[in-house]
């Protein structure tokens, strides 16, 4: 049985999306993130952050980056993080989602 291990997150957003953090136990600072994106159009939000170990602060690559409906049932838009651990989801309506955060080998992560 193997070990899952705990994902941090830091999330940067523009109109009102604001920050993210969950961890199973954060020991490292989570790494500074790339320069964000450009601000989306009038009405839209953007989603940026960086996907990081929590035991280490190292930034994840291939993590799956899922934007869910409220009450979870429809995927609204998904990505998967870069080799720096950033992901970028754009042209969001303003609102209340679910986001989940799924490597292999870690835990899920859903907020």
């Amino acid at each position: 049985m193997s070990e899952k291990k705990g994902v941090m997150v830091a999330g940067f957003g523009a109109v009102a999306v604001g920050i993210l953090l969950f961890a199973t136990r954060a020991k490292a600072a989570p790494p500074e993130p790339p320069e964000p994106p450009s601000p989306p159009p009038p009405g839209l939000a953007t989603l940026f952050g960086i996907v990081s170990r929590a035991d280490t602060g190292e930034p994840l690559s291939g993590v799956n980056v899922s934007l869910w409906s409220p009450d979870g049932l429809e995927m609204l838009d998904a990505t998967t993080t870069k080799g720096s651990g950033s992901f970028l989801l754009e042209n969001i309506l303003p609102g209340s989602y679910t986001i989940t955060f799924q490597k292999e080998g870690y835990e899920t992560q859903a907020k």
